[in-house]
């Protein structure tokens, strides 16, 4: 990987901790963007044990009811 992708893929990493919404739970499509720099960065390294498992990953239904069970 060049130094071009890396920084690239850097700055895409820091963008997503920036622009992330201040919820309880992280949307799916976060997760995604996250795995996809992490493809670009696993050329450099092993990145495996960042990777968000599966099941970590809640349907988008039981997370918001899981949050609005701990709100009350």
């Amino acid at each position: 990987m060049s130094q071009e992708k890396l920084a690239e893929a850097y700055a895409r990493l820091g963008a997503l901790k920036s622009n992330l919404p201040d919820f309880d739970f992280v949307p799916e499509k976060y997760v995604q963007e996250f795995h996809a720099i992490m493809d670009a960065l696993q050329l450099v390294s092993d990145l495996r044990t960042f990777r968000v498992p599966p099941s970590e990953l809640q349907p988008r239904g039981q997370a918001q009811a899981r949050i609005a069970s701990a709100a009350s």
